[in-house]
């Protein structure tokens, strides 16, 4: 993937944080479909073979695409644990919520019940 510093693919507005949720939001999905799109239109199977120096180290376009992908589960795990722990459901952006699940009448997943500090189904 070409290392793309365009100015439409940086965060809008200069500031160093979005002054509401509402732009933090819309700034992450058309920053992600940005990265989207790249992924899309420049890369090939064979591609993800190809190396490129980051900073000075040698990295697989292939290696590159699995930390960012590790990036947003570590994050998107992060997010969920701290609404979570804030009293909030967590939107059910990646899928299924626990919430969600017991809403449709299904039988969530195993997990961690912050409130009462125990593993629930």
């Amino acid at each position: 993937m070409k290392r793309n510093t365009a100015k439409e693919d940086k965060p809008e507005g200069g500031e160093r944080a979005p002054a509401s949720a509402n732009k933090l939001s819309s700034e992450y999905q058309r920053l992600a479909q940005a990265l989207l799109d790249a992924v899309e239109t420049q890369w090939t199977d064979a591609g993800l073979l190809q190396s490129k120096s980051v900073n000075g180290e040698n990295w697989s376009n292939g290696g590159s695409l699995r930390l960012i992908i590790q990036h947003e589960v570590h994050y998107r795990g992060q997010m969920t644990v701290l609404m979570r722990q804030a009293g909030l459901r967590p939107a059910g952006i990646c899928g299924p919520t626990r919430e969600d699940w017991i809403e449709k009448g299904q039988q969530p997943s195993l997990c961690f019940d912050f409130a009462n500090r125990d593993m629930v189904y």
